[in-house]
């Protein structure tokens, strides 16, 4: 019986510890998903602000900015043009030679983006492959401990079978003790 006792509180013991191990894994499981899912929302948003960006600039080199800029002066020393019309243009190049920084800026944030799902989203993808296989090991081996614990108290149950019957056998001989106890009190008074 205390053999029993003892393979059985070991065994709990184990189960117990692999119950903890498989409940820390499944709680690093669940934020490196939400991590992961944040890193995605983010790199989703980063491509929207590009595209938006993109679309405002409405040139995508440095090339087509300067071409501009070299039709509008082209245009202002060929054609005649009134004061009006002339401040216009001026303008128009102005804004196309501060549009230049903004796109050197574009095409960072774009190169970034194009890094960005490799360099923070796919660390946290093969971390998360390594708790996924620690977690599917912890779980096999919580369930042969479970199985070995169930061996256990099926064999247990299988040696005790027989002993109901003894048992019910004592319970009847003390049974019968006691009334014996009893009537030798009632003689001695």
């Amino acid at each position: 019986k205390e053999e029993f006792l003892r393979k059985r509180d070991l065994l709990k013991q184990q189960m117990d510890e692999q119950q903890k191990l498989v409940s820390d894994l499944e709680t690093k499981r669940s934020k490196t998903q939400d991590g992961i899912h944040a890193k995605q929302t983010e790199g989703r948003q980063l491509r929207a602000e590009l595209s938006s960006m993109q679309k405002k600039l409405g040139f995508s080199t440095e090339d087509q900015i300067d071409d501009k800029i070299a039709d509008i002066e082209y245009r202002m020393h060929t054609e005649s043009l009134d004061l009006k019309k002339e401040k216009e243009l001026m303008k128009q190049i102005s804004e196309l030679k501060q549009t230049k920084p903004q796109l050197k800026k574009f095409d960072a944030m774009k190169t970034a983006s194009g890094e960005y799902d490799t360099t923070n989203v796919g660390p946290l993808k093969a971390n998360l492959e390594d708790i996924k296989t620690n977690l599917n090991s912890a779980r096999d081996e919580r369930r042969k401990l479970h199985e070995q614990y169930s061996k256990l108290m099926d064999g247990r149950r299988k040696a005790m079978e027989g002993m109901s019957d003894i048992f019910e056998a004592r319970e009847k001989l003390n049974k019968e003790i006691r009334a014996k106890y009893g009537q030798i009190k009632e003689l001695r008074d």
